[in-house]
């Protein structure tokens, strides 16, 4: 039902398969919508929302409007996430793939360093090397409920 391994993401892509990776404390990358069915909530980083789409994650931010990089990432399918986050009083979303040597994009370009997890993006979003992908630096994680 769940395969959970370490190392690279999985090829073994069953429908209700995620894999658990080892580079980071439960950094995950994901390969299916149903992103909660049978794990617990500690398997995920708290900004890690599932699948909700744009007007949930838009509904959800909009109360943090007044701050910038207040952020949460959401699924869009296998390897595909949206970052959807607070910038100049306005919510953005950005498309976070994993291209074909594994490694994430925002917007189908390259992070200032390889990101093999969503850990990793999100730690490069919050430094000033990347912020010329999105319009704010990361600052804050919004939990999911």
């Amino acid at each position: 039902m769940y395969d959970v391994t370490g190392g690279h993401p999985s090829a073994s892509g069953g429908d209700d398969t995620y894999t658990v990776m080892q580079s980071s404390p439960a950094a995950v990358h994901v390969q299916d919508d149903n992103l909660y069915e049978g794990v617990a909530d500690s398997d995920f980083p708290p900004w890690l929302w599932g699948a909700i789409n744009r007007k949930e994650a838009d509904a959800a931010l909009r109360p943090h409007s007044g701050e910038d990089g207040v952020f949460l990432l959401r699924s869009r399918g296998a390897d595909q996430h949206a970052l959807s986050l607070t910038a100049g009083g306005k919510m953005e979303h950005h498309v976070v793939a994993m291209d074909l040597m594994g490694c994430y994009t925002v917007n189908g370009r390259a992070l200032s360093r390889p990101c093999y997890t969503l850990q990793d993006v999100v730690a490069c979003l919050r430094t000033n090397d990347d912020t010329t992908l999105v319009s704010a630096r990361l600052r804050r994680g919004l939990p999911a409920p």
